[in-house]
């Protein structure tokens, strides 16, 4: 897209470098040194994309101008010219970002948006060791017709042999159950017979467009198919055996083209197996590992694979994680099984006008889970499994799944009275010709499978808007995540809610690649809602994350975080949304020119997890003192409030948050809602921000993890149109010793507040000073799953009973953290320390943590009731 949202065209630049030239002669240098740069960058991706000639040499012409004229602005006024940011959602920008993900595996993959591109036909994928082994071959095919193959094509005529492609094979099951039930040709479409007898063989040219790397990129090769010979004395005995097999399927292209060819160990001859599989799945499986750089890939899941086979929206379930919800799970997959949608236009080249909104995959894990035995397939670890069937008839759930593996056992030696001829015939006749399907309860399905792998049809969604970007490292020498913000505008709906969908992508230019990781946040910029800091998403070695949100009429912006964490620079991403309404993206243009970043840590003292835990307010604080723009004469940009951005960075398993409270620039002990001014939201691995307009002032920062027990380094930084300060607040013992002691409200000592007059009951704890001091007592309960309203009062000791009231924690107040007294200073003699509870009868332990600048003190139980 452009960045005004149309197409690049030739009068939208020739616009522009007219506003440059006007800028130019009304002394606007900065402007003009902009808008030039801009129109030569614009003219130049003209020139590359466009198919006019004529275009491309005026493009040319025009871009040379415009830099000379921006070089003669920086030659006289170089040192008022600020720098030149880029503009991310620029057509050029966004077209850049694809071209530098079309070479993968060293091989490019040309965009099949460019006409005029050239597309050579790419090398064979290489074969993996097992094939090699096994003395796989690759023969010439011909003739075949997706229609013709196709039309009577079951799921279970899919097989995987030797290859470690399950996933892949999986993939393409799914498609033929689909095609099956709505006639919908998944994952056919893009693929198509360019000619016949290319480069004078006798093989046919096929072109498959695969959607990779953001966008549908061409893959030209000729039709040439895997044989593989499992022993072999000569190799004249394979050639021979295969030329038959290649002129079979040739001269009658519906057949299902054999895969394998296997040698008798006893008898030492050589066996054709038809019916193995297909062309359609020969065809674009060898299409799909010249894309994955041969045939000994690292693996993938199916959702990878019909993504890049079909476009359709992927969803990776982990039936292991904690927040898995099998009901829910099961009436999406029945619902999205079985339903299909008449649709009035086809929005991408894959779909098809009648579909299902959802097919399926089952994985399992790297070990199998001990409810394994209960599936009647053999499974493996590891392992990909297609789903073909869903049924919730007569109260009973179940999924038919297939098992698309050969088994290939050793062939038994004869018997001593069997002829040559009846045992080859006997062996021959046990080798499938189809995969075997198997049905199994859903409850079976969550216990002996470890993930479900959903692929959603997009056309669920009336809209769709994509934007690609690349992660890019400041210095070389930054290590940690990399993170990418963007903004999101939904037009409001006209229902209460909304769901919108966010695909991350990680774009891969080598599959051998290891230990990348990506991560996504969508995050109201709205936000200010205390309950709602919950943990959400983590980072995935996966290439996609889908994030799941919704918007309303009165809340349709959002801030995108999109995070790579690998040892690589550069990157480049896909971030796709799925909507009912129109959406668009939004890049910040405020200048935010102050800046400060704190490198800090989260310590055994200072972890204090989020609001919900009662030592929460230990975690680092700040304070924010925005100063008012003075200097302004205007009196409507006096008015305006300054914007900040605040940022977190963490290692990438620390789910961190940014909160900002209402304050005086004091510590916050209880988060309460009434104080909170912003927050960044749940809470999100490695990364958090909260950007707002806020007005000048003093607040309070608090950066938290989810729990206590994350510890490690972090750094907060923020941005701001105004000048501001952000100072370190000092922990609540800062300065002073504390020393804990441990008490409990129970029988007659738990005696309630004053008003239930026998407040002297409670239990009394004697302070004894011996040098002047200042002193402040916190009062918590030793369960902090319990709460209930307490107070700390401290009073003179007269005579074996209170004195005069010096000190108290104020009302009575349930809080997380319990209570404090305020801070005084006391002189040497003897005072009394009364914990208390507002309702009588309430029993539990406490806690009372004493803090004071001198350690010559001394608290001991004293009896006054």
């Amino acid at each position: 897209m452009s960045a005004n949202g149309r197409d690049l065209t030739l009068r939208n630049i020739e616009v522009s470098y007219a506003k440059a030239a006007n800028a130019e002669l009304s002394r606007d240098y900065e402007l003009a040194f902009r808008l030039y740069i801009d129109a030569a960058q614009n003219y130049l991706h003209l020139g590359r994309t466009s198919s006019d000639p004529s275009v491309r040499a005026t493009c040319k012409t025009q871009a040379g101008k415009a830099l000379e004229r921006a070089e003669k602005i920086k030659s006289y006024k170089k040192d008022d010219l600020g720098p030149v940011t880029l503009n991310h959602l620029s057509e050029q920008t966004q077209y850049n970002v694809l071209m530098k993900s079309s070479v993968v595996n060293g091989t490019r993959f040309s965009l099949a948006s460019d006409a005029h591109a050239s597309t050579p036909d790419v090398i064979q994928p290489a074969m993996s060791t097992e094939q090699r082994q096994h003395g796989a071959t690759w023969q010439i095919f011909s003739g075949y017709d997706t229609d013709t193959d196709t039309e009577n094509l079951m799921p279970e005529d899919i097989i995987q042999h030797v290859v470690s492609d399950c996933s892949v094979c999986a993939s393409i099951s799914v498609c033929v159950d689909h095609h099956r039930r709505f006639n919908s040709k998944l994952g056919v479409r893009s693929l198509q017979m360019l000619d016949s007898g290319a480069q004078g063989s006798n093989a046919t040219r096929y072109q498959w467009n695969a959607l990779f790397n953001g966008a549908l990129r061409r893959i030209c090769k000729l039709a040439y198919i895997t044989f593989i010979v499992m022993e072999a004395h000569t190799r004249a005995q394979v050639s021979t055996i295969s030329s038959q097999v290649t002129q079979v399927a040739s001269s009658c292209a519906s057949l299902r083209v054999a895969n394998a060819i296997y040698y008798h160990h006893f008898w030492k001859k050589l066996y054709v197996s038809f019916g193995m599989s297909t062309p359609y799945k020969l065809i674009i499986t060898t299409q799909y590992m010249t894309l994955m750089g041969g045939y000994d890939f690292p693996g993938s899941n199916s959702c990878i694979d019909l993504h890049v086979l079909t476009g359709w929206i992927p969803e990776a379930l982990d039936i292991r994680s904690t927040t898995f919800e099998r009901e829910r799970t099961c009436r999406r997959v029945v619902d999205g099984y079985k339903l299909g949608t008449l649709r009035s236009s086809v929005r991408t080249s894959f779909t098809h006008a009648f579909l299902g909104m959802c097919v399926l995959t089952l994985g399992t894990g790297e070990t199998l889970s001990e409810a394994a035995q209960l599936s009647p397939i053999p499974l493996k670890p590891a392992h990909c499994y297609a789903v073909i069937g869903v049924d919730d008839s007569d109260d009973e759930r179940t999924v038919t799944v297939l098992d698309s593996e050969f088994h290939d056992e050793p062939l038994a030696p004869p018997a001593e009275d069997a002829s040559q001829a009846d045992y080859e015939s006997a062996q021959i006749s046990r080798l499938p010709q189809r995969a075997q399907s198997h049905t199994l309860s859903w409850d079976t399905v969550c216990q002996v499978f470890d993930g479900i792998y959903l692929s959603w049809n997009p056309s669920m969604f009336k809209q769709s808007s994509t934007f690609h970007g690349s992660w890019q490292r400041a210095s070389a020498n930054v290590e940690g995540p990399v993170h990418f913000q963007i903004g999101l505008r939904v037009t409001p709906p006209s229902t209460k809610e909304e769901d919108v969908w966010i695909l991350l992508t990680r774009h891969v230019v080598d599959t051998s690649r290891k230990s990348e990781f990506i991560a996504l946040s969508a995050q109201s910029t709205q936000a200010s809602n205390v309950n709602a800091m919950y943990m959400k998403g983590s980072y995935s070695n996966s290439t996609h994350v889908l994030v799941k949100t919704r918007v309303s009429s009165t809340n349709t912006d959002l801030a995108l975080v999109c995070s790579y964490d690998g040892e690589y620079d550069d990157v480049g991403f896909t971030v796709t949304v799925y909507s009912t309404t129109p959406a668009s993206w939004v890049e910040e243009t405020i200048k935010l020119s102050h800046t400060k970043t704190i490198s800090s840590a989260f310590t055994t003292k200072t972890a204090g997890g989020n609001p919900t835990y009662p030592t929460f307010m230990v975690n680092p604080q700040y304070h924010l003192h925005i100063e008012p723009d003075k200097a302004s004469a205007n009196s409507a940009k006096r008015d305006k409030k300054p914007r900040i951005q605040l940022k977190v960075q963490s290692d990438r398993s620390m789910p961190v948050n940014i909160t900002v409270a209402w304050s005086q620039g004091q510590r916050v002990t209880d988060l309460v809602q009434s104080e909170v001014f912003a927050t960044s939201s749940a809470y999100t691995h490695g990364f958090a921000s909260v950007v707002k307009d806020i007005p000048p002032g003093d607040y309070t920062v608090i950066v938290s993890a989810f729990e206590p027990r994350y510890t490690g380094s972090f750094w907060l930084s923020a941005q701001c149109t105004y000048r501001f300060e952000l100072r370190t607040i000092p922990q609540e013992d800062a300065g002073m010793f504390s020393k804990t002691f441990f008490g409990e409200w129970q029988g007659d000592s738990a005696a309630g507040g004053p008003s239930f007059n026998k407040f002297t009951s409670n239990p009394c704890w004697e302070l004894a000073v011996k040098a002047q001091t200042d002193i402040k007592i916190r009062l918590q309960l030793a369960d902090t799953a319990r709460a209930f309203s307490m107070n700390a009062t401290l009073f003179w000791l007269s005579e074996s009973a209170l004195g005069q009231q010096l000190s108290t924690s104020g009302p009575y107040s349930d809080a997380r953290s319990g209570v404090i007294t305020k801070q005084v200073t006391l002189q040497p003699g003897r005072y009394v320390v009364v914990p208390s509870t507002y309702n009588p009868g309430l029993e539990a332990a406490y806690k009372l943590i004493v803090y004071s600048s001198n350690p010559e003190f001394a608290l001991s139980p004293l009896r006054l009731g």
